[in-house]
């Protein structure tokens, strides 16, 4: 619901583009 462009990339954008973001899946497994 809303939230810091900075934070969450607009869909397009790979995930994996900021450190900030969500790991690739595989890596950790969904905890927040």
């Amino acid at each position: 619901a809303g939230g810091n462009p900075s934070v969450h990339p607009p869909r397009g954008l790979p995930l994996r583009s900021g450190p900030l973001s969500t790991p690739p899946r595989g890596c950790q497994p969904q905890g927040l």
